[in-house]
């Protein structure tokens, strides 16, 4: 969904937490989408408590599962009720990470592990060490500017839109 919108009409809906987190972003810009992308959360969650676990993932005692991602003004919220999600979206953009290749492939790969080391709560550092086994993912890009991946346990999945 396209981050747009007042932040001020979504700021109500944020927990504590999610307020002192957005009163740290360092540019307007990005605290914006992240206001507007929790509160687009809060507004399909409803009003339930948000924890974190050990290494920071937000979860809701007893479910659903879910996942936030935000990138250039887009975001991508996954809901699940029967397992952990992580999800990551990207703008396609020029990063020297990318060692002179093509970007899309760059970014396919990155979301890839980032929605996966999501889904399962750990941090950044673990990617090395993180099996697919065991794992689905979709692509749930909404355009060619964006690259957006989907990891779920595997099973049989109905994916909306």
């Amino acid at each position: 969904m396209p981050l747009e919108g007042d932040p001020a009409e979504l700021w109500p809906l944020l927990s504590e937490d999610e307020r002192a987190r957005a009163d740290r972003f360092r540019f307007e810009s990005d605290r914006r989408h992240y206001i507007n992308a929790r509160g687009s959360l809060r507004r399909v969650l409803g009003d339930v408590r948000i924890e974190y676990g050990p290494k920071g993932k937000p979860f809701v005692r007893g479910g659903p599962h879910f996942n936030v991602s935000h990138s250039g003004g887009m975001a991508l919220i996954a809901i699940c009720e029967k397992s952990e999600v992580g999800v990551d979206i990207e703008l396609v953009r020029d990063t020297p990470l990318a060692n002179g290749g093509d970007l899309r492939e760059f970014f396919e790969r990155w979301t890839r592990m980032e929605a996966l080391v999501k889904a399962i709560g750990e941090g950044l550092g673990v990617r090395e060490s993180v099996s697919e086994a065991g794992w689905s993912f979709f692509d749930v890009s909404p355009g060619a500017e964006f690259v957006g991946t989907l990891a779920v346990k595997e099973g049989d999945w109905i994916i909306r839109f």
